[in-house]
């Protein structure tokens, strides 16, 4: 047999082989972690937490007298006891460092001044971003099989806007979650326009703007408010989502966020749907809640005012899930200089 014939036998084996591979290949299935694997976990969760606990008694000594602490597994609690006859309790939800040292720089500030806060307070020092989620779960369920009322909740929020150009920026707060719907649905059909509609958040954020809005569109408001609506989102867009729901295609499946209630957006769906000789099926369904309280809304709208040079202030609902179940809670973002932020925190914890 000559080398060519050789090299053809060898080249033939080679291929089947391969084939042998390919036909019986069969993905390995993912190992599940043993006990030992998942103390050893929580051995690196609960060093990380003591490393974290640590870091903040370094920098921060003097909280150790002033604040009562409690050690969880993904955050830290600081509670720090207002006078007898407290108006309310305000936990501070802090995830970013610079959010951490502004809330304890301003602890520290009211103790020079021998200040103790008639709010009982708690902070909450969460050691990473990413461990937000499962840092509120808990922290909740400890508040709670404590039996620690909390009247409401601060948290980071929305930055602020320079939504009209003659006029000082808008700060936003956040004071609940839009509703939200996940449908299963076949077929590239189109849903149409959908009719605006005004919930009592966007209602007084509109309020709020009308000293800022073209004296036409203030009259519009009174008179034709689908037009005004229509014609406020032209003059500045970023205020779209307060009437309009949001809706996205991703697959087979159809995510909503809307202000209001979703009623009306599901009726005009399906029946946009059916018209088009589709169908949708309800895979979730999210309530939004949101707290427009007098007290705690005009407090925090009152010192974030003190503090920032804003136009005003706006409820807002977001998008993002909200973690703090069953909790009011407010978000806001401090923006501006260090100063600034410890002046918003200092004012917070002691009005």
């Amino acid at each position: 047999m000559t080398f060519a014939s050789y090299a053809m036998i060898f080249l033939i084996f080679l291929i089947a082989i391969g084939m042998m591979m390919i036909l019986t290949y069969k993905p390995k299935v993912a190992l599940q972690k043993t006990e030992a694997q998942k103390d050893a976990e929580e051995e690196i969760v609960e060093e990380d937490i003591h490393a974290f606990e640590r870091i903040l008694s370094v920098k921060w000594p003097e909280t150790s007298v002033l604040l009562e602490k409690h050690v969880l597994s993904h955050c830290i609690l600081f509670h720090w006891a207002g006078l007898h006859g407290k108006k309310q309790t305000i936990l501070i939800d802090a995830c970013e460092e610079e959010q951490i040292n502004a809330v304890f720089e301003a602890v520290m500030s009211l103790s020079r001044k021998n200040t103790i806060p008639e709010n009982d307070f708690w902070i909450v020092a969460i050691r990473q971003k990413k461990m937000h989620e499962e840092a509120c779960i808990e922290c909740g369920k400890w508040l709670r099989a404590c039996n620690h009322h909390i009247d409401f909740i601060v948290q980071d929020g929305r930055k602020e806007e320079k939504l009209l150009e003659k006029e000082k920026p808008f700060a936003f707060l956040t004071t609940g979650d839009q509703s939200s719907l996940l449908l299963e649905s076949q077929g590239d059909w189109q849903w149409g326009q959908i009719q605006p509609s005004i919930s009592e958040v966007s209602a007084l954020s509109v309020k709020k703007m009308m000293p800022f809005l073209p004296w036409r569109l203030r009259m519009q408001w009174h008179l034709n408010k689908n037009m005004a609506i229509q014609n406020t989102c032209t003059l500045i867009p970023g205020v779209r989502d307060w009437f309009y729901p949001s809706i996205e295609r991703q697959g087979s499946l159809i995510s909503v966020h809307a202000a209001k209630d979703m009623e009306e957006v599901l009726s005009h769906l399906n029946q946009a749907a059916i018209t088009q000789g589709s169908y949708l099926k309800l895979a979730e369904e999210s309530q939004g809640t949101y707290s427009l309280d007098s007290q705690a809304f005009k407090q925090m709208e009152k010192i974030i005012l003190s503090v920032y040079d804003y136009a005003a202030v706006l409820p807002v609902l977001q998008c993002e899930k909200n973690y703090w179940h069953g909790f009011h809670v407010y978000g806001f973002h401090p923006s501006g200089t260090n100063l600034q932020m410890i002046q918003f925190y200092e004012k917070l914890i002691e009005e």
